[in-house]
Parts: structure tokens; C-alpha cells; sequence
């Protein structure tokens, strides 16, 4: 195929090396190594010629920040400000009414509350209550 790039190229995939636990359902494109090369041999069809990518790869390093140890400072202080902003969000004193535990705020991902925030027990699997935000 040539031409026009098309963001239907892209596959993002998020694999998981460690020692991790999924609390909840992941897409096909979230898993842990093995998962995660079984993932990228399903996508094996061609789509973008030799000379595109290396294009495309052109134009990724032009916009690139240079590596350095400032720029990953500034990369750390800007992971750092995601987690407090997220932490920030959830931080609360609502206690699940069934066990105890801390609530969450969550947002739906799929269903037909996708996309809609409530609250989740911080016990999630062990404990599944939900509530509505008020």
C-alpha cells in the first residue's frame, strides 16, 4: 500500500514484564510478554512500503527531543505531575458500603455506561461494588 499515511498503520500494544496482576478485563493490545508477541505476529499484513517508514521515521527524529539527562528529568517531573493530577482525582473519604474498603473513581470503558465515571470499590476483584457519582 503507498500513499497517504493512514493512523489505521498503527497498532499500540502495552506489554507487561514482571511481576504484575491485572485487576480487571485488558483489551487484546494490553498483556503480558508472551501475550504481547502473540499480538504483534496477528498484525503481519503490510501496509506501509520501505520508503514511507523511513519517512515517517525521519520525521519522528526531527521532533524528538534530544536524549539527555535534562530531558529526562523533565520527562520523570512530567510522569511524577500525571500521578498526582490522577491521584488527586480519586482522593477522597468515601468507604464502600459493603466492605469497607476506600472508593475509587473509575470511568466505564465499555458497555453501555462507557465513558461514564462512578465509584468502585478499592477492593476490586475481591469486593465488585459500585456506586454512582452524585
Amino acid at each position: 500500500m503507498s500513499g497517504k499515511f493512514s493512523s489505521d498503520w498503527l497498532f499500540s500494544v502495552v506489554i507487561f514484564i514482571g511481576d504484575s496482576e491485572f485487576k480487571t478485563q485488558m483489551p487484546e493490545n494490553v498483556t503480558f510478554a508472551r501475550g504481547g508477541i502473540e499480538y504483534i505476529k496477528s498484525k503481519m499484513a503490510i501496509l506501509i512500503e520501505d520508503h514511507t517508514v523511513t519517512s515517517l521515521v525521519k520525521q519522528i527524529e526531527q521532533t524528538r527531543l534530544t536524549p539527555s539527562l535534562k530531558t529526562d528529568r523533565q520527562h520523570i517531573k512530567h510522569v511524577k505531575e500525571i500521578i498526582s493530577n490522577k491521584a488527586d482525582e480519586t482522593t477522597h473519604e468515601k468507604t464502600c458500603s459493603k466492605c469497607g474498603a476506600a472508593m475509587v473513581k473509575r470511568k466505564a470503558t465499555k458497555g453501555k455506561n462507557a465513558g461514564n465515571s462512578f465509584w468502585g470499590c478499592g477492593a476490586f476483584p475481591k469486593c465488585r461494588n459500585i456506586e454512582n457519582i452524585a
